[in-house]
C-alpha cells in the first residue's frame, strides 16, 4: 500500500508526514531532523537548502533567503514586503511589480523569485519522502495559512507540482490541526467548538472553529506577524547582548555578523526556567491579547470552548501552556503531538483518505472541500392553524451545507382539517425567529402530509408541502441571506474532511 503524504510549508520551517495503514509519522530528513529550516542559500559553487543553508548564514548573509513565504503572492508595493525588505539581509528588488531576491551565485548576480524558493523547499521535502521509500508518484495534501487567498494557495500548489509532487488538495492549517487529533472524525455526530493557537517562527494566529456533522467551520481567525518564535529568539539575543555589554563593556548590536552569530547561539542557549519565563512574559501577554481579539470578534467566552489545540514550536513553552489551561478551564487541551508536527500529520491523514478515491473523483470534488453552510439551525413548528403552542422539529442542523434536501411526514389528527407549517431559524445567541408559514385548509382528517425542504446552492430554501390524498400542494421560497440569516461563509470558511 502506498503512503499518503502531508506537507507543511511554513515561514520558518517545513515538514512532511506520511500516513500508512492508519499510522502517521513525520519523516526525518538526511540529518535526522523532522523539521527543516525554510532557508535557501546561494554560494560560489552551489545552492543549499535547509539546515546547511542556515548554518552558513553568518558568512553568507547577503545570499541566504529566509522566511520567503511572508511575501509569497504579494506585490512589491505591499506593506508586508516593505517591512520584510527593511529587515532582510538579502536585497529585495522590484521586477514588474513583484518582489524578487537579488543574490550572488557563481560570481554572478541572480534574481530569485519567492516561487523559486518555495519550489526548492518542496523539492527537499520530496527528496525526504523518497529517502523513506516514497514512489516516483508521490501524492500529497498541502496546507496553507487560513488567511491565504485562493491565488496564494494556487501558487503553493503549482510550486509543489513543479517540484514533483502530485497534489490532491490544499487545506487550511487549522483544519489540518483538527484532523491530526481526529476531532469530529471518529464520531460525525459530535458537535464542539475548538480554538487553535499556532505560534510559528515568524507569526502567530488564533482560529475559532465550529465542528458539526464532521465538518469544520472557521468562524474567525486573527494573525499577528509581531508574535512568533523568532521574537522569542530576538528577545533572548537582546538579553545576551546586554549581558555581553555589561561584562565586557563592548556593544555588538551594530555588527551584523555578530548579531547573526548571537541569534544562532540564542536558539541553543540554556537559561533557567524562571529566567526564561521572566524574559518571555511580555510575549506571552501578546499571545493572550490575540485570543482576546478573536473571542471579542466571535462574541464567545472561554467557557464556550470544548477543545484547545496547540501547534507551532512556540507553544512548547510550559508557562504558555499553563496560561492557556487556566484561561480555558473547561476545555480539553490537545498537545500530545509535537506542536511543530501537528499540521503535517493532519494533512497526511487527509491524504490517506483521498488515496481511496480515483484522481478524477478528487479533481471533480475539489470544490467540495470549501462550501457555504448554515450558521444557524432551521426547525419547523407543525400543527393545526388554531394551535399556537407546538414543539420545534429540527430539519437542518447548524453547519448543514447548502444544496441539501430533507423530507418530513406529518399525520393529521382525526378531527383536524387544517395544517400550519412554520419555518423557524434557531440561533444559539437569540430567540427562535420565524422565516415563513405554509397554511393548508380543507384537508381530510387523518391524512398524511409530506414536507420537502430543499436548501439550494444559491442560498435559497424551497419548502413544499403535499397532501397525499388529494395531491394538493403548497410551497414557499425563502432567501436565507435576505431574510437576515447568515450563511457559513458570512463568518468564515467551512471545510469538510472527505
Amino acid at each position: 500500500m502506498s503512503s499518503a503524504y502531508g506537507v507543511r510549508f511554513g515561514s520558518s520551517t517545513s515538514s512532511i508526514a506520511a500516513c500508512e495503514e492508519g499510522k502517521t509519522i513525520v519523516l526525518a530528513n538526511e540529518l535526522g531532523d523532522r523539521v527543516t529550516p525554510c532557508v535557501v542559500a546561494f554560494t560560489e559553487h552551489d545552492q543549499v537548502v535547509g539546515q546547511a543553508a542556515k548554518q552558513g548564514i553568518i558568512r553568507n548573509a547577503d545570499n541566504t533567503i529566509c522566511n520567503a513565504k511572508l511575501i509569497l503572492g504579494h506585490s512589491f508595493s505591499d506593506p508586508c514586503v516593505t517591512h520584510y525588505n527593511r529587515n532582510s539581509s538579502v536585497s529585495v528588488i522590484d521586477l514588474n511589480g513583484k518582489p524578487v531576491f537579488q543574490v550572488k551565485y557563481k560570481d554572478a548576480k541572480k534574481t530569485v523569485t519567492t516561487e523559486d524558493v518555495t519550489q526548492k523547499i518542496y523539492q527537499y521535502m520530496l527528496e525526504t519522502a523518497k529517502s523513506h521509500g516514497g514512489s516516483s508518484k508521490t501524492r500529497c495534501v498541502l496546507t496553507a495559512p487560513v488567511h491565504f487567498t485562493m491565488q496564494q494557495r494556487e501558487i503553493l500548489r503549482k510550486c509543489a507540482v513543479a517540484a514533483g509532487f502530485v497534489v490532491m488538495r490544499v487545506i487550511s492549517e487549522p483544519a489540518a490541526a483538527l484532523l491530526a487529533y481526529d476531532v469530529g472524525q471518529e464520531d460525525c455526530t459530535a458537535c464542539c467548538t475548538v480554538l487553535v493557537l499556532r505560534i510559528g517562527g515568524a507569526s502567530s494566529d488564533v482560529t475559532v472553529l465550529a465542528v458539526r456533522n464532521g465538518m469544520y467551520q472557521i468562524q474567525a481567525s486573527y494573525t499577528d506577524s509581531d508574535v512568533g518564535g523568532d521574537r522569542f529568539t530576538e528577545m533572548l539575543a537582546k538579553h545576551l547582548t546586554m549581558e555581553f555589554r555589561r561584562q565586557s563593556r563592548q556593544d555588538i548590536s551594530e555588527n551584523r555578523r555578530s548579531v547573526a552569530k548571537l541569534r544562532l547561539a540564542s536558539e541553543r542557549e540554556l537559561l533557567s526556567r524562571a529566567r526564561f519565563e521572566n524574559e518571555c512574559s511580555s510575549l506571552i501577554a501578546k499571545c493572550e491579547q490575540l485570543i482576546t481579539k478573536v473571542l471579542t470578534e466571535t462574541g464567545k467566552d472561554c467557557s464556550d470552548f470544548d477543545k484547545v489545540i496547540l501547534c507551532g514550536g512556540g507553544t512548547r513553552i510550559p508557562m504558555l501552556q499553563k496560561t492557556i489551561e487556566e484561561r480555558f478551564p473547561n476545555a480539553e487541551l490537545l498537545s500530545s503531538i509535537p506542536p511543530d508536527e501537528v499540521v503535517a500529520q493532519g494533512a497526511a491523514k487527509e491524504a490517506a483518505i483521498l488515496l481511496s478515491y480515483e484522481e478524477k473523483e478528487i479533481s471533480e470534488n475539489a470544490e467540495e472541500t470549501e462550501m457555504e453552510c448554515l450558521s444557524s439551525a432551521i426547525s419547523v413548528k407543525a400543527g393545526a392553524i388554531s394551535v399556537e403552542e407546538t414543539s420545534l422539529v429540527p430539519v437542518f442542523l447548524e453547519m448543514t451545507p447548502f444544496h441539501t434536501r430533507r423530507h418530513h411526514s406529518f399525520q393529521l389528527e382525526e378531527n383536524q382539517t387544517s395544517f400550519c407549517l412554520e419555518v423557524v431559524e434557531v440561533a444559539r445567541s437569540s430567540e427562535p425567529r420565524s422565516l415563513a408559514k405554509l397554511v393548508m385548509r380543507d384537508l381530510n382528517p387523518g391524512t398524511i402530509l409530506t414536507a420537502t425542504f430543499h436548501l439550494k446552492g444559491d442560498g435559497g430554501l424551497h419548502v413544499t408541502c403535499t397532501d397525499g390524498s388529494s395531491s394538493h400542494v403548497t410551497s414557499v421560497n425563502i432567501d436565507i441571506v435576505e431574510s437576515g440569516m447568515p450563511n457559513g461563509n458570512a463568518d468564515g470558511n467551512s471545510e469538510m474532511p472527505t
